[in-house]
């Protein structure tokens, strides 16, 4: 069983598959159009259904945490069973007081 995917079409396809449950995004994502809607999608469809977003490390730093040698500008974690007490903590930083997107 995955813990994680990468990248913005397959994070968009677990959401959409309720298998999702936080989103790490890199804030430094470049300006393109096409990217700009496809991560806008991204984020409309976590909002719908209350997944936090955590925007952190940078693109590189992101990939090299999926134990990946690209950059990346997304990772999906579906299952924080292993690391319940983290997860917990990064959800309460970022959903102090219900859904925000910081």
């Amino acid at each position: 069983k995955s813990l994680f995917l990468v990248g913005i079409k397959q994070s968009i396809n677990a959401i959409k598959a309720g298998t999702v449950k936080l989103i790490l995004l890199a804030p430094n994502t470049e300006a393109l159009d096409v990217l700009d809607e496809k991560i806008e999608g991204l984020l409309m469809e976590a909002e719908q259904r209350s997944i936090p977003i955590c925007y952190c490390l940078n693109k590189r730093k992101l990939g090299k945490a999926a134990l990946l040698s690209m950059k990346q500008s997304v990772v999906s974690i579906l299952d924080a069973d292993e690391a319940h007490d983290l997860y917990r903590q990064i959800t309460h930083f970022i959903r102090p007081n219900g859904y925000e997107r910081l």
